[in-house]
């Protein structure tokens, strides 16, 4: 189930009897939310990369082999990382039927190494080689981490979990709520501020944890030296 700004909005307006969209209107909450979802995209990605990657699919033989991929082309919205690269052959002569480009930095191009290998300059994807050593390779799958779209209306969905909404709805409110503090017309106070942002706080460690354990489940296998 997707989460929409609207139901983050909703639940946010419930932490305050002050927070109407008079007081706290939809057009600051969108900014916030946007920057809110931006960071906790940011925590996810560097710990779990597969929970919000995309792929791309790239066709052999290329255009122009010497003018690399221009990323900004084939994704569009942006991206921050390129999580790996896996080429797939034309025929299966053996198992498996694909192999990992290795990455290397634009500084390292000319050194000679194990091939298929691609490296990146000005956001232009380079496959290192000539094009005769790419010929039995049919297609290439791009995983990336992509840009996080800007927030603009209450249809607008977020791009983690549905789960997140109270992170995202508790942290509006201590945000809307610190604009009012003091203000005698509203009656929010620093005690109910920092009540509501005690509650974000604690709200988004558990939805960071609850993704992050997906790490931990892994299976490792110990050898005997001896």
């Amino acid at each position: 189930m997707a989460l929409t700004v609207a139901d983050v909005i909703n639940h946010a307006r419930d932490q305050h009897p002050s927070l109407s969209p008079l007081n706290a209107p939809n057009q600051l909450a969108y900014r916030y939310l946007s920057r809110e979802e931006c960071d906790i995209f940011d925590q996810i990605f560097r710990r779990v990369p597969g929970m919000l990657a995309k792929q791309v699919v790239i066709t052999f033989p290329l255009v122009d082999f010497a003018a690399g991929i221009d990323l900004t082309t084939v994704i569009p919205e942006g991206w921050k990382d390129l999580t790996d690269l896996f080429l797939m052959y034309a025929s299966v002569p053996t198992q498996p039927n694909m192999i990992r480009a290795t990455f290397k930095p634009w500084e390292q191009r000319d050194i000679r190494g194990q091939l298929p290998a691609y490296t990146l300059r000005e956001e232009v994807l380079y496959f290192l080689g000539n094009d005769t050593e790419y010929a039995t390779f049919a297609s290439a799958t791009l995983t990336y981490t992509p840009q996080n779209a800007d927030l603009t209306a209450d249809t607008d969905t977020f791009q983690v979990t549905a789960d997140a909404r109270e992170t995202f709805a508790l942290g509006l409110a201590a945000f809307w709520m610190r604009r009012l503090i003091d203000d005698p017309a509203y009656k929010c106070t620093v005690g109910a501020y920092r009540e509501v942002k005690a509650a974000y706080d604690e709200e988004k460690t558990r939805f960071l944890s609850r993704i992050f354990r997906v790490t931990q489940r892994q299976s490792y296998t110990v050898r005997a030296v001896r």
